[in-house]
């Protein structure tokens, strides 16, 4: 039996029956945080918290539960549905019957979810065979049509298509470019680039600034590593040895080449990298390095 909790109660994912005029089912305008569960503990659940207020807040969402209440049902969450290593899902919505655009006498909806899943399937320590990415078919917009530091379904829908036909193409995802032609990001992951050991990473101007993201430019700086945010043009992304994605879901993972779709960029697996995906590892699991 699956849990979630709905609008402050715990129930049975069966009995969390909603009507079909949700004004987010129709016109999107959700936003949501995604949390991974660690041996029974969500990782930085309040800087996801955090984050999914910022969201709603900019996205014309009033949450009436405090960010404590909303922490204490993540928690409930976890226990009801047993979870010990998974995801959890808090998401925010305008429901009700009213199809105005504007949405304004609709309520606000919460939820949390959980799935529970194997932790370490989303990260290969040895690097794996790394990811194979394509230019993405279209192009994040500016912070000027949209709140892009939002982590709002507006902008997944860009990411489903990106990510979609890049599979049906053959390759694990796409590099998405901003209006400039700068690189922004992967569909749902931030992107890093590496040379003789230099970290560099786009500004977040046409990109959500990852929560994972931050962890990692702690990591390269304790480890004595420089590390710039700069805007990157796909142009010159070949002048880079090695590359690499992160997010909560994907965690750390080398990339191998990325079509440009007229030129394609090979890299290797960067020691430096490894030592990073390492310690991410470490961190997130409790383990301690050698």
């Amino acid at each position: 039996m699956d849990f979630v909790w709905l609008n402050g109660k715990i129930v049975n994912s069966d009995e969390a029956n909603l009507n079909l005029w949700q004004h987010s089912l129709h016109y999107s305008g959700a936003v949501f945080e995604g949390i991974k569960v660690y041996n029974g503990v969500p990782f930085l659940p309040l800087k996801h918290i955090d984050r999914l207020y910022f969201s709603a807040e900019h996205n014309g969402l009033s949450i009436e539960f405090s960010p404590q209440e909303i922490y204490l049902a993540m928690q409930e969450v976890i226990s009801a549905n047993n979870i010990v290593d998974g995801y959890i899902r808090p998401i925010v919505w305008r429901g009700g019957n009213d199809m105005a655009i504007e949405g304004i006498l609709n309520p606000i909806c919460v939820a949390i979810l959980s799935k529970k899943n194997n932790v370490d399937s989303a990260i290969q320590l040895g690097g794996g065979n790394g990811m194979r990415l394509v230019e993405a078919k279209y192009r994040r917009p500016s912070h000027l049509i949209f709140p892009v530091g939002t982590k709002s379904s507006a902008l997944y829908a860009s990411s489903s298509l990106c990510k979609r036909d890049a599979k049906q193409r053959g390759y694990d995802d796409a590099l998405m470019l901003d209006l400039d032609g700068m690189v922004s990001e992967l569909t749902v992951a931030n992107v890093f680039f590496v040379t003789d050991n230099k970290f560099f990473t786009p500004i977040p101007t046409s990109c959500l600034a990852g929560i994972t993201r931050g962890v990692v430019l702690d990591i390269i700086g304790n480890l004595g590593l420089t590390v710039e945010e700069v805007d990157i043009p796909a142009s010159e992304i070949g002048s880079f040895d090695a590359c690499f994605a992160t997010g909560t879901a994907l965690e750390i993972k080398w990339i191998k080449s990325i079509d440009m779709n007229n030129f394609v960029v090979n890299y290797n697996l960067n020691d430096a990298v490894s030592v990073i995906t390492k310690t991410y590892h470490a961190i997130t699991r409790g383990v301690k390095m050698d």
